[in-house]
């Protein structure tokens, strides 16, 4: 037994099928369905979001039809922008999608490529469509360097406007969340330290690798979320927080950066010290080096406080 759902889609015209799917494996014809419209047969299995504004959200691996078929309709000569899609490369975004955080999550093609409202085509999803799972994300995004040019309606900041050294190969890249997110092969892991260093050129950046905090997260990588349970570059910069409600990321990377001592008592002191925290921190020498070592530095202050903190107690045990 097959369940009938109706699946809206532009004309096929000018896809170089004509009005007929025959070519694509599914050998029927539109003919009699309605303009616009066709049915798509599902195999009796659990639905996992039914169907919505005429856009199935069904993973694509429940569906009778070839991939190509839905997928084509987003490459079509009325939408195209990034130009011809290969057969290989259609089944390639299915395998990275099936393999990503989105997948487990229930998220699908149309919850991000459909306008919610009008029920449109979104050819390439853009931090708006974001916002509407993750807005705290968004929102601390949209105050920070990399998105603070999008929050005032400007281009987006490209690395090429960077004042520290950046590489070449990425100086034209547009910072928005698809530049360290991959849109289909969504990863946590790979955003956490690949996406920053596939930009960043400076020293300490480059020390990262070598630092004790990625063997920390080189050893512990087959957990099962390692980005989480270990330190990377996003831990120090764009730090987890959490409500009553839920567990989110503070995506404004400027957030941490001033003054030092936030960065002290939003990320150290979950694993170190206060007075070894305040010593890394504003050891110049030892940041560049990305905290290879433990620090040289010992501010006086720390010691100022330490001797009050004796004169204290001296005083209390008198009393």
């Amino acid at each position: 037994m097959r369940t009938a759902f109706r699946l809206r889609f532009p004309s096929l015209e000018g896809l170089g099928v004509g009005s007929s799917l025959e070519g694509l494996g599914v050998g029927s014809s539109l003919e009699g369905l309605g303009v616009g419209f066709a049915s798509c047969l599902l195999p009796p299995v659990p639905l996992l979001g039914g169907v919505r504004g005429g856009f199935c959200l069904l993973p694509p691996a429940s569906c009778l039809l070839p991939p190509a078929f839905c997928l084509l309709l987003l490459v079509s000569p009325a939408t195209a922008i990034a130009g011809p899609v290969s057969q290989e490369q259609l089944v390639e975004i299915e395998q990275l999608w099936q393999n990503s955080t989105h997948a487990l999550a229930d998220v699908n093609c149309s919850t991000c490529h459909q306008q919610q409202e009008s029920k449109a085509l979104i050819f390439k999803p853009t931090h708006e469509s974001c916002v509407s799972c993750h807005d705290v994300e968004v929102e601390t995004f949209l105050l920070g360097k990399h998105g603070i040019r999008l929050n005032e309606k400007l281009s987006p900041l490209t690395p090429a406007m960077a004042k520290i050294p950046m590489k070449e190969s990425a100086l034209a890249k547009q910072m928005n969340c698809n530049t360290c997110h991959d849109v289909h092969a969504v990863d946590t892991v790979v955003a956490a330290v690949d996406s920053c260093l596939s930009c960043h050129n400076d020293s300490h950046s480059l020390n990262y690798k070598q630092s004790q905090h990625s063997k920390l997260f080189l050893a512990e990588g087959k957990l099962p979320r390692p980005s989480v349970e270990s330190v990377t570059c996003a831990t120090c910069h764009l730090p987890r927080q959490e409500n009553d409600v839920k567990v989110f990321v503070n995506h404004n990377n400027t957030y941490n950066l001033l003054p030092r001592d936030r960065m002290v008592k939003e990320v150290c002191m979950n694993c170190h010290g206060m007075e070894y925290s305040f010593n890394s921190i504003f050891d110049d020498e030892l940041v560049e080096a990305n905290f290879d070592s433990s620090p040289q530095l010992h501010l006086e202050t720390i010691e100022l406080v330490r001797q009050l903190e004796k004169r204290r107690a001296k005083q209390n045990a008198q009393d």
